[in-house]
């Protein structure tokens, strides 16, 4: 006689992942609504000839100009410090090189220093906030 275990997994599915814009800010809202009013200041001028679905498709690409120009994102300063960069890229360069005398050695030291300056830089970072 044969026993066996049988078990049955539900196979899960992905959720449908939307292209999430963030949330603008009210500073990129105004700039946006700037962008759009100027844009549509001679509105009749531009589609004065157009059918609907010509004037709707000037209009739609007239709000996705306003919108891709303003961006949310700001660029995040660098915690690092020079030191910690210089050892990260002294680090590069002896990976990249062929000498093989001592180099597994150099880049363990080397990344053991760059281990700790990088505590070292997070720790100040969090002290600043």
């Amino acid at each position: 006689m044969v026993r066996a275990d049988l078990t049955l997994r539900h196979i899960k599915t992905q959720r449908h992942r939307r292209n999430f814009v963030g949330k603008l800010s009210i500073k990129n809202l105004k700039e946006a609504a700037n962008k759009l009013t100027e844009r549509c200041a001679d509105l009749e001028k531009e589609t004065k000839n157009l059918d609907i679905q010509q004037k709707y498709d000037w209009f739609e690409t007239s709000i996705k100009l306003a919108k891709s120009t303003c961006t949310n994102k700001e660029k995040k300063k660098s915690y690092l410090s020079i030191k910690t960069k210089n050892l990260l890229e002294a680090r590069k360069q002896v990976i990249s090189s062929r000498d093989t005398e001592n180099r597994r050695k150099r880049i363990s030291e080397l990344s053991k220093d760059i281990k700790q300056s990088m505590r070292r830089d997070r720790k100040q970072n969090r002290r600043k906030k």
